[in-house]
């Protein structure tokens, strides 16, 4: 591509300032002589090129991380599930504690009305015995 062919990847919305900068750029550059433009493209080259090899690290530096989340993503899910069916036996250890909680207060209840019905049955036959034991005092006088 030469210096004043239009730039085909250029966005039909690039700002004016940026063709100006381009102009520029061209009228600069044209003003050079070849040693130096040849000088000059070396040196674009050799940044482009440190730029790729540090994009080519990254690129494999974030491989390696991703690596590393999915190891720890693996070793992890064992004890997520676990985590997951204890709390899950929690929730159901919960819910019969509450059952035999009502279980236990029924029983109580129960008992606590057989004690005083017991005590009724034991009042009804001191009644019925001091009753004998009147009409038989009666008797005897």
């Amino acid at each position: 591509m030469t210096l004043g062919a239009p730039n085909p990847d250029a966005s039909q919305g690039s700002t004016t300032s940026s063709g100006n900068d381009r102009a520029a750029l061209e009228g600069m550059l044209k003003s050079y002589p070849i040693d130096q433009l040849v000088e000059e493209v070396l040196i674009a080259w050799d940044e482009l090129g440190r730029r790729n090899d540090e994009v080519v690290t990254i690129k494999q530096r974030l491989r390696v991380l991703e690596l590393d989340l999915a190891e720890r993503e693996d070793e992890v899910a064992p004890e997520i599930q676990r985590l997951h069916e204890s709390e899950e036996q929690l929730k159901e250890a919960e819910a019969r504690i509450v059952h035999l909680d009502r279980l236990l207060n029924d029983t109580r209840q129960e008992l606590a009305s057989q004690a005083s019905s017991l005590s009724k049955e034991q009042q009804d036959a001191l009644h019925e015995e001091v009753e004998q034991l009147r009409a038989l005092s009666i008797s005897q006088d």
